[in-house]
């Protein structure tokens, strides 16, 4: 008899929840030092590196919009957040390696135990007297890191479901969003809660998320699915129609290179494969594109196009910072359509997103045509991430995903950034502040970027295979 649809849909009531409990988890506690530029807003309140500001270090002063804010304060800011920011890619090198040997449960802990002392190590910190800032970001920005990644075996439990691509935008949109975590703790310290009360807070939800990693509340999805699961649930995947059908008719079937399945191999064979070697390219030119505007979108307001007033800019930046975070709510339909369309049609649209974004902040013309721009790179930024995370887990399966996406895709990202400081030299001292040729020459890595969608379509790369 053939199966039905509801029968190829079937999850549970546990799935749900455990799923809305992950989103809830990584919003608090993963990507939450992205957005310590509005914690530093409470800093400056309670007269953090105030001291900074007096004699000759701090004697010249940067004039701001309503405040002013001596240069030696913004060098201890801006190391806190370089500190907390790159610790994450480096540190999910470490956790990739870590999660495909000791497995989820022990990363959970040790993870959450890192980002439990980052926060006590904050909440004591005193300037004066206690200076850990920089150490407790990185315990913070690590500890996140590892206990973001655990969170991707929850996803392959949705392998055989219409329902694996929209787990994986779930949980990177919780990553994504993050940043409302300190936005929220600098409304609650305008209202009168302490730093230290609110990051002892943190700490404990930390400390109750460390207690919920149990068979009780997780039960079999700690561990990887049991291969009859694999069985039993793909042998549902055999209706639908149009592409729908041609999505569901893959996922029982594994991607193969020199007659080896993919999910079979080791992890040192997998990188050599063209699967892996394509995604790679992929993912230095998409994610070496989004930072690049992330660390110059203030530049790119007041140089671009005819320029503007470094007022008029910055409010373009907070434009550009509220639509980010609007853009990320809309990843898990994007989740959805990947589950509908397949992984080519995704990153097809993901490309076209950033080209249009690089377009628009180039032209650089007025508020709706940057805010189309804004919107689209946000979507661009948050669906590429979502787009990887898929395609590693679904083409080279669960077993070595952690290697895969934590050093395979990481080193990419450490790399994209370390490129950032030569481009903005060059724009900067080189080009005296035109981005003209830089941003060409991204519209031109995202044209070029669109045989990779054009080749996984040819070669069968659909999402979640068979595993």
């Amino acid at each position: 008899m053939k199966p039905t649809k509801s029968a190829m849909n079937r999850t549970n009531g546990r799935q749900w929840f455990l799923l809305c409990l992950s989103v809830v988890e990584c919003l608090l506690c993963t990507g939450v030092t992205f957005g310590l530029s509005a914690l530093t807003i409470a800093l400056k309140r309670d007269g953090q590196f105030a001291e900074t500001c007096g004699g000759a270090e701090g004697a010249t002063m940067l004039e701001g919009e309503g405040e002013e804010e001596c240069v030696g304060q913004k060098l201890k800011f801006n190391a806190m957040f370089t500190a907390g920011t790159v610790s994450v890619p480096l540190s999910m090198m470490f956790w990739g390696r870590l999660i495909d040997l000791k497995g989820v449960k022990w990363v959970r802990l040790v993870s959450l135990s890192l980002f439990t002392v980052g926060c006590v190590l904050f909440a004591e910190s005193d300037s004066k007297t206690f200076d850990a800032y920089v150490v407790s970001c990185v315990f913070l920005g690590s500890g996140g890191a590892g206990f973001f990644i655990s969170h991707f075996q929850f996803c392959e439990h949705w392998r055989h479901t219409m329902y694996f691509g929209m787990s994986h935008s779930a949980t990177n949109m919780a990553f994504d969003s993050s940043t409302v975590t300190f936005y929220a703790f600098e409304a609650m310290h305008k209202a009168g809660c302490s730093v230290r009360a609110l990051f002892y807070g943190l700490a404990g939800l930390s400390a109750v998320f460390m207690m919920s990693t149990n068979n009780y509340v997780w039960g079999k999805y700690l561990d990887p699915p049991e291969k009859e699961e694999y069985v039993e649930e793909a042998e549902m995947e055999s209706g639908g129609d149009g592409e729908l059908a041609k999505v569901q008719s893959s996922r029982a079937k594994g991607l193969e290179h020199l007659g080896v399945p993919l999910t079979q191999m080791k992890f040192t064979e997998q990188v050599r494969t063209p699967y892996f070697i394509s995604v790679a390219a992929w993912s230095l030119g998409s994610i070496y594109r989004s930072m690049f505007i992330l660390g110059s979108i203030f530049e790119q307001m007041l140089y671009n196009g005819d320029g503007r007033s470094t007022k008029d800019a910055n409010a373009y930046v907070r434009v550009f910072n509220a639509l980010i975070l609007v853009s990320t709510f809309l990843t898990p339909f994007f989740g959805f359509f990947v589950d509908r369309f397949g992984l080519a049609p995704a990153f097809t649209l993901v490309n076209v997103l950033g080209v249009i974004s690089f377009v628009g902040v180039l032209w650089n013309h007025d508020i709706v045509s940057l805010s189309i721009a804004f919107l689209a790179f946000g979507c661009f930024r948050a669906w590429n991430y979502s787009c990887l995370t898929i395609y590693v887990q679904g083409v080279f399966g669960n077993a070595t995903f952690g290697q895969l996406y934590g050093i395979g895709i990481g080193v990419f990202a450490v790399i994209s950034g370390a490129m950032q400081y030569p481009s903005m030299h060059l724009v900067l001292k080189e080009g005296d502040g035109s981005f003209l040729v830089v941003d060409l020459l991204m519209i031109c890595i995202g044209i070029l970027l669109f045989a990779f969608p054009v080749w996984i379509r040819k070669n069968g790369v659909v999402g979640a295979h068979g595993s």
